[in-house]
């Protein structure tokens, strides 16, 4: 006697599900939330692990009013150094000029970290350690997605699913051919990369490091 059994995944229902909670992913989820959307973002990484990949980066002052994010504090683990005055350098770096705004020198993992905590403070929920699956298909029409945490998978339904997974782009790739959206993978060679290196400068009577 054989006996076959099928399980129906849990349901979860959300407005919008984020796929990736990157800073595009996380400043998104913050937006629409505060428009009166429900929000879930989903992560594959723990939240002890997010943010390592990367570490300094800069940040035009001008941009946190722009985006109306609230600047850090100056005692804040995620700023390095303000600067009033920013150069623009030719490819070369025989020319500069002056720019009209500073820029703001910055760790992206507590900056992350303080712009997940806004979100949260407003409603959206995230899933750490939680990987997509696939998209939830019904007659080619897209319902939701399909997540697996700590090996259990579950549905949400969700009226836009929004692909902020980056270069591995995980809804992008997996969209049937007939939706009219391009699936294709990056391979290595279609992305640029670019090395920021800082060279500890201890003596600045001396002439600065060539390299």
């Amino acid at each position: 006697l054989k006996i076959s059994f099928q399980f129906a995944l849990m349901n979860e229902k959300a407005d919008i599900v984020i796929v990736g909670a990157g800073t595009a992913g996380v400043y998104f989820g913050w937006l629409m939330i505060r428009k009166g959307y429900s929000v879930i973002i989903l992560e594959k990484e723990s939240k002890k692990n997010m943010a390592n990949r990367l570490d300094i980066f800069h940040f035009d002052s001008i941009k946190f009013e722009e985006f109306g994010i609230p600047l850090p504090e100056e005692s804040s683990p995620e700023l390095i150094a303000v600067h009033e005055i920013g150069h623009a350098h030719s490819p070369n770096g025989k020319l500069s000029k002056p720019v009209k705004y500073g820029f703001h020198v910055m760790r992206l993992k507590p900056f992350l970290t303080r712009l997940q905590e806004l979100a949260i403070e407003e409603g959206v929920e995230f899933k750490y350690s939680c990987n997509f699956i696939e998209l939830d298909l019904e007659n080619n029409e897209i319902k939701g997605v399909i997540a697996e945490k700590n090996g259990e998978r579950f549905k949400i339904n969700s009226k836009l699913i929004v692909d902020a997974s980056g270069i591995d782009a995980v809804v992008r790739t997996s969209l049937p051919s007939n939706h009219g959206v391009e699936s294709f993978k990056l391979a290595p060679d279609d992305v640029l990369y670019v090395i920021l290196r800082y060279i500890k400068w201890s003596k600045p009577e001396e002439a600065h490091p060539e390299d």
